[in-house]
């Protein structure tokens, strides 16, 4: 792996996979955040809402258990914790924070020497979910997770409080991530699709197109015009 030399005068390792992975995931949404920005209600808010979505998914999987799993918890489960990410990103940003920088630095931040007392959190290493003290350790590291977030509101102006704050909950969301058995990978690709599909214009020439196996008489027409015409009855008919 190729390396720097820092202005200190050691060798700094090249970027990881996880921050260019995340620095990728943090420009191709940009595009898709219309809220404002200077307001930092609407993202806390919507942070505060999608960490209790998480819970949600969770408390279904501990109460079905192996049947939730079947039908479609990694995938509901995913998409919450992409959520929450993506209102996540919004803060740094609003705050003047790359999510990289916060998310790389978060697994080494020590809670009990940086964070007030109010937000001291313990964690501690997560069995599988798939064991029943797996499911419980979930719980406690989506319960810190939702009081990391609700700590967020507490956020002010110094960018020194931010940071604190920010890289508290980013522990806490990676712990959270872990316990739940899912990578950034998975999650980061999952919402990728789903906010650039949901805000963006599509490519035309990345469409697919759904008949193109089928024969030439069972295709639709590349380019075809419907001409809606209104009768005096109210009712429409099409050309």
């Amino acid at each position: 792996m190729s390396k720097k030399i820092s202005s200190q005068g050691r060798q700094d390792s090249a970027p990881s996979k996880k921050l260019l992975l995340l620095q990728s995931y943090r420009e191709k949404i940009a595009p898709t955040d219309k809220l404002p920005e200077n307001d930092l209600r609407p993202v806390l808010l919507g942070l505060f809402g999608e960490v209790g979505s998480i819970m949600t998914t969770a408390k279904k999987r501990h109460r079905e258990q192996k049947a939730h799993a079947d039908t479609g918890y990694q995938h509901a489960a995913e998409e919450e914790f992409g959520d929450t990410l993506w209102y996540f990103t919004a803060l740094c940003k609003r705050l003047g924070f790359n999510v990289e920088d916060i998310l790389s630095e978060g697994k080494n931040v020590k809670e009990s020497s940086k964070i007030p007392a109010a937000h001291n959190l313990t964690i501690t290493p997560d069995p599988p979910m798939s064991s029943p003290s797996g499911l419980a350790s979930l719980e406690n590291s989506l319960f810190k997770l939702g009081k990391s977030a609700a700590s967020m509101f507490g956020v002010n102006n110094s960018r020194t409080n931010a940071a604190v704050l920010l890289r508290a909950f980013a522990r806490c969301y990676e712990n959270a991530l872990e316990s739940a058995e899912m990578t950034i990978d998975q999650v980061v690709a999952r919402n990728t699709d789903k906010v650039c599909g949901r805000f963006l214009d599509p490519e035309p020439s990345r469409l697919p197109t759904f008949d193109e196996t089928f024969m030439e008489e069972e295709r639709l027409p590349q380019q075809f015009e419907i001409r809606i015409t209104q009768r005096k009855s109210g009712n429409a008919i099409f050309n």
